[in-house]
């Protein structure tokens, strides 16, 4: 199950990416859907890393990164 702290992570590191208006959180059932993964092109390999130890993964079936609840 994902930690407040694990989301507000991830959320700091995605806005360093992303417009401040941009929407791009939703969820269903289990899962969080974050940004789509053209999206986050240049994202660094630390900020991957650290998105993975915060329990978020690159779904290829949904385009996008998810974390699951």
């Amino acid at each position: 199950m994902s930690t407040l702290n694990q989301v507000a992570g991830a959320i700091t590191i995605f806005s360093k990416y992303l417009d401040a208006d941009t929407e791009f959180f939703e969820a269903d059932h289990d899962v969080i859907y974050g940004p789509c993964q053209d999206t986050l092109k240049d994202i660094t390999p630390q900020d991957k890393k650290k998105l993975n130890e915060l329990g978020w993964h690159e779904d290829s079936e949904y385009d996008c990164w998810v974390s699951y609840c």
